[in-house]
């Protein structure tokens, strides 16, 4: 009987994963459909594939065979064991999925809502209408009947002593899940964090419809909402963040650095933090994986890796829709890391958690963290109950995230207005998680001693203009290219709201001289944001565009090439995606590059029509430097100051045509 018990749930269990492996077809990696590129990409991660599917199947064996021992419990003496185990095996795993839907829709959408059908109209039920708490608790009861008798025969074997000891060791452990002291002793160096939101406009931060939590906090400390980064990607931007120097000195242009490159980028200053005793740290989700890219200075790494192999596996495990359920368990994300790498599964309590558990293996030293939140970062994966925001009624293709649009399918002014709830949503997310973050530092003791760091890597264009969303793709307005710096903590003076324009890279300098009193107040490039009397120009260009013809919004303003998996190769030492040497100069010929002084940018771009020149007012900050000659400044900064810059203006490499050529 309880053979026939256990093989009932193993049975359905392990035919769940054959089912939605029979069903992994058609990948589609990072965005890239076309099949030449997905024959070389499943060719190279082979045998990464084949080592998930064993774990995967490994993973479902051992969850079969160990509910089946619950069930041989729950239902001894009966006569169809197996039949009564297999649908209480499939009852748990649709319980579970249903649960892990209504929590987590985009992962699903794709294969559900845009397929339409039933399946849409069951996720639509899941989400809108029963919700994922009704699930989760149903997924315990039945969970509880089925242990219970188990735990009921186990219980009957300890002595009342072995309960005793057991009970009182639960509750140590619980006493003791903080690790780190919150005693601070007088003198101690002040702990960094900085908070960071993937694409955070300048214009949410204090909107208390958006960020209800980090709007309150805002008049604690020092606001500077222009913030304006050299490239608004986030490899770039982190890159010239952390070493407070603009790409002409880091070398670091776009996504795809090589290895040489990367090794090049200079000092940051956590590694000068670490090098004075701090336990430094970075947490991420996908957009993280950049971080081991570079020498960041961090000590302590919980972010994504991406490479050949890890973009398969996350690829291809997000096609298991039946495993899927298994990663809100924290020891199974643990035994698949590459789920980091998934966008659609950026929930920001996750990273947090993370966060704190970073904090806690600092022990007696003071720490320096980044803590890296991807969710507002295209497609704006919101969870559960976010993504319910502004939904009522809407019934299109972003109804749970953004996926990709086709150059022949602009979206609706509803689906627009959809897209920045998306967004929003995603933010009230984050919003949420950084809360969480602040109040576990005051409960430990620790929120006086820990300068706190609210900031994005870069902002976020949301259609204002017609067919231009995303990032990177135009430097003509500061939606995209500025982000907020929010300043709480030691040193900061509370109330300072500034909308003059400063270099986003200013921070490092600035985080410097807040912990180490009489520190030069400059880094890099950067100046702290302490001395606000400084002039701040800085040299600004776009990035790669990622399919050739788009956005919509720059359709005959910019020359076009081909798509990405057509720019890049795979770096033998690291696996790793890097851009072509042989493309390089003409992707960066085509870039769109300018000066931006106070409220002025001056930028130039080569287009079908020849080179555009002109000089732009911006909206937002005040005014500053207006008497500089910003073309003559764009010249001798951006230009003559940039060696690699300088020869590509001297040969300008692209035909008229927009056909890359010599």
């Amino acid at each position: 009987m309880t053979f026939r018990i256990v093989s009932g749930s193993i049975f359905v269990s392990v035919g769940l994963w054959l089912l939605d492996l029979t069903r992994l077809s058609g990948y589609s990696f990072a965005g890239v459909t076309d099949a030449a590129a997905r024959s070389r990409v499943l060719a190279a991660a082979q045998p990464a594939l084949t080592s998930l599917e064993l774990k995967l199947f490994l993973l479902h064996f051992a969850f079969g065979l160990a509910l089946g021992l619950a069930l041989s419990a729950a239902l001894r003496g009966r006569t169809r064991g197996f039949l009564a185990s297999s649908g209480l095996t499939l009852a748990i795993f649709g319980l579970a999925l249903f649960g892990m839907v209504g929590r987590y829709p985009q992962l699903f959408s794709d294969r559900f809502w845009l397929g339409g059908g039933v399946f849409a109209w069951l996720q639509h039920r899941a989400t809108h209408g029963i919700g994922p708490g009704w699930f989760d608790a149903a997924l315990a009861v039945l969970s509880i009947a089925i242990l219970a008798p188990s735990a009921l025969a186990f219980s009957r074997r300890l002595s009342r002593r072995t309960a005793v000891v057991a009970f009182a060791a639960l509750l140590a452990l619980w006493a003791l899940r903080d690790s780190r002291s919150s005693a601070v002793e007088s003198g101690a160096p002040v702990n960094l964090l900085l908070l960071v939101s993937d694409s955070l406009r300048t214009d949410r931060i204090e909107d208390p419809g958006v960020m209800p939590k980090t709007a309150a906090r805002v008049p604690q400390g020092s606001l500077y909402r222009y913030a304006v980064t050299p490239i608004a990607r986030t490899y770039p931007s982190w890159v010239s963040l952390l070493t407070g120097t603009e790409p002409r000195a880091n070398g670091v242009r776009h996504m795809f650095p090589t290895l040489a490159a990367r090794r090049e980028v200079g000092e940051t200053f956590f590694t000068r933090l670490r090098d004075q005793g701090y336990f430094t740290f970075a947490v991420s989700d996908f957009a993280g994986d950049v971080f081991p890219g570079f020498e960041g200075g961090f000590e302590s790494l919980d972010t994504p890796h991406l490479n050949v192999d890890t973009l398969a596996q996350s690829t291809a495990l997000t096609g298991h829709t039946w495993s899927l359920p298994f990663l809100r368990l924290r020891p199974i994300r643990g035994l698949f890391p590459y789920w980091r790498n998934v966008p659609s599964i950026a929930d920001p309590e996750w990273v947090a958690d993370s966060a704190l558990r970073q904090i806690g293996r600092s022990g007696s030293r003071p720490f320096a963290g980044v803590v890296f939140f991807s969710t507002a970062h295209f497609p704006y994966v919101a969870p559960y109950p976010d993504y319910l925001r502004g939904s009522a009624g809407y019934r299109g293709r972003y109804l749970y995230h953004v996926p990709p649009v086709q150059p022949e399918e602009a979206p609706s002014p509803e689906d627009v207005e959809q897209i920045r709830f998306r967004y929003d949503a995603a933010l009230a997310s984050i919003d949420r998680a950084m809360e969480g973050i602040f109040r576990d530092l005051e409960r430990r003791g620790l929120s006086g001693r820990t300068l706190i760091v609210v900031t994005g890597d870069h902002g976020e264009e949301l259609y204002e203009e017609p067919g231009i969303a995303g990032h990177g793709d135009t430097i003509r307005h500061l939606r995209s290219q500025a982000v907020p710096v929010l300043l709480v903590g030691p040193g900061v003076s509370g109330g300072v709201r500034s909308s003059g324009q400063v270099r986003h890279y200013d921070l490092a300098a600035t985080v410097l001289a807040l912990l180490e009193p009489g520190a030069p107040r400059e880094f890099g490039h950067g100046a702290s944001l302490l001395e606000p009397s400084v002039e701040r120009p800085i040299c600004v260009e776009s990035e790669i565009w990622y399919w050739p013809g788009r956005p919509l919004g720059l359709a005959g303003r910019r020359l076009d090439y081909p798509g990405i998996s057509e720019l890049l190769e795979l770096e033998p030492a690291t696996r790793e995606m890097v851009l072509r040497d042989d493309v390089e100069t003409e992707i960066e010929s085509a870039k769109e590059r300018g000066l931006v002084l106070g409220r002025r940018l001056y930028r130039e771009q080569l287009t079908p029509g020849g080179l555009e020149k002109e000089t732009v007012l911006l909206e937002g900050p005040d005014p500053a430097g207006e008497d500089v000659d910003l073309a003559k400044l764009f010249q001798e900064r951006c230009v003559d100051g940039d060696e690699y810059l300088r020869r590509l203006y001297g040969a300008v490499v692209f035909e008229r045509k927009g056909k890359m050529g010599p």
